[in-house]
């Protein structure tokens, strides 16, 4: 039971066909390594207790990540996958304790699925290192990145791109790269020159200090408890769940009918339409639930993110 509700909880929004496939395709379609490591996400997702982390909100994370701009999602790249900026000359390990960082890394990725929608399933990330010292080195914090993404988002990486790289960064990228899965070290660029983003990111969106044109910059609306009401509407939240668990169980009948169907075209053609509709009945549903079990965060209050799931940025 614990294992079907954390299976549920992991789909989120997507529809379940594509979140299994991304597992498949990591694991080079060997089945039971795929199966073996969606498993092996599911324990991790309870053991780091995500479902309380998105409840909880920017109320229990560090106000100075959140008010600097550490990590912050903003824009898309020319393939409209939404783009996550990182200031690495804000992160030093002897100023920030390792579990801050790590509870707004896990915080930041969830409220990045957000914002990814079909056909985009994955997200980019550009690593700013301007005025980067080896005070903002953080070895632990490196590894914890990668295995989140090699191991728990299998797929969900777009393209990592490094810019503004000082050269003491290329002794720490020999040490970095052999703990890279070769298809996730594949996607790591370098722009070693400003003009180089813009082979990824349209000028509009960067930037003055990055090559491009955008003068909006990082904004933080500080939290609001009352944005938060729905949290203890505990009636509220197990009607949605209800309807949310209903549809589920309905997919899953649908996909043995599919199953059932086996080379009968007509029945297989019947069966794929009736599982994809309820799929967006199901995206539907999880948006309705959404902030009875997650909080509202920046990205809400600034209308990026839509209670109907929408991402306007």
């Amino acid at each position: 039971e614990e294992l079907r509700v954390g299976f549920w909880g992991l789909i989120m929004h997507d529809h379940p066909d594509s979140l299994l496939l991304r597992f498949l395709r990591a694991r080079k379609w060997v089945v039971v390594k795929a199966l073996e490591g969606a498993v092996l996400t599911l324990q991790w997702r309870v053991r780091e207790n995500l479902a309380e982390i998105v409840r909880e909100g920017e109320a229990k994370l560090n106000l100075r990540t959140l008010q600097i701009g550490q990590a912050y999602m903003h824009g898309v790249d020319k393939q409209q996958r939404p783009v996550c900026y990182i200031a690495a000359r804000h992160h030093n390990k002897d100023l920030q304790p390792f579990e801050d960082i790590r509870r707004f890394t896990l915080w930041t990725m969830e409220t990045v699925r957000l914002m990814i929608h079909p056909p985009v399933e994955t997200v980019d990330i550009l690593f700013d290192l301007g005025d980067f010292t080896m005070a903002n080195m953080d070895y632990n914090f490196v590894k914890f990145i990668v295995q989140c993404f090699q191991a728990y988002y299998p797929e969900s990486l777009g393209v990592y791109v490094v810019a503004n790289a000082p050269w003491v960064f290329w002794g720490i990228w020999k040490i970095i790269t052999p703990l890279l899965d070769p298809v996730v070290a594949s996607k790591f660029q370098c722009a070693r020159k400003v003009n180089d983003l813009q082979e990824y990111i349209d000028p509009s969106w960067l930037l003055p200090s990055l090559g491009g044109t955008d003068e909006r910059g990082f904004t933080y609306l500080p939290y609001r408890k009352e944005d938060d009401y729905r949290l203890n509407d505990e009636a509220g939240r197990a009607e949605h769940q209800a309807a949310l668990d209903a549809l589920n169980t309905r997919f899953v009948a649908q996909t043995r009918d599919w199953i059932a169907a086996g080379e009968n075209a007509a029945a297989l053609e019947t069966a794929s339409k009736e599982r994809d509709g309820t799929a967006d009945e199901m995206r539907t549903a999880f948006f309705k639930l959404d902030p009875y079990v997650r909080s509202r965060t920046f990205y809400h209050r600034l209308g990026v993110l839509g209670e109907d799931g929408s991402c306007d940025w």
